[in-house]
């Protein structure tokens, strides 16, 4: 971190000072109030000003991304390296400290639940067909 990364600034919605208030992170995630919540009674989520929408985009910079309500209902969090001065690029290690803080590396992917070999589970309808069938 300390030869790569690059520190962040204040929160989005900083003024005077009060990076670390719930106020500034209010008027972070809703572009100084350009976000508008869903009214209760319906409608829908009020269309905001072309300004608000250019909130979520911000030169490269390590801390929260805001985003539109359109776009998603979560933040994101980023984290920004400077490229290494060699050219080889940025490799983490192969410890078992650093395998085991990546645990979405061991989650099976989509394409295993697909294919030759896969179990499916049987309903009760299934074998209430297959009874009747059985004995026909």
């Amino acid at each position: 971190w300390e030869a790569e990364g690059v520190v962040g600034g204040d929160l989005a919605g900083t003024m005077d000072g009060d990076g670390d208030s719930w106020a500034a992170a209010r008027r972070g995630c809703t572009a100084f109030g350009g976000f508008q919540p869903a009214p209760y009674g319906g409608g829908g989520i009020p269309e905001a000003p072309q300004s608000a929408y250019e909130a979520m985009f911000m030169s490269p910079h390590t801390g929260i991304l805001y985003t539109s309500p359109e776009a998603s209902d979560h933040v994101a969090v980023s984290l920004c390296l400077r490229s290494t001065a060699n050219g080889s690029s940025l490799e983490l290690a192969k410890d078992a400290a650093t395998k085991s803080a990546q645990p979405h590396k061991r989650q099976s992917s989509i394409m295993n639940f697909f294919g030759a070999g896969v179990k499916r589970s049987v309903s009760s309808t299934d074998q209430e067909q297959a009874a009747k069938k059985a004995s026909q």
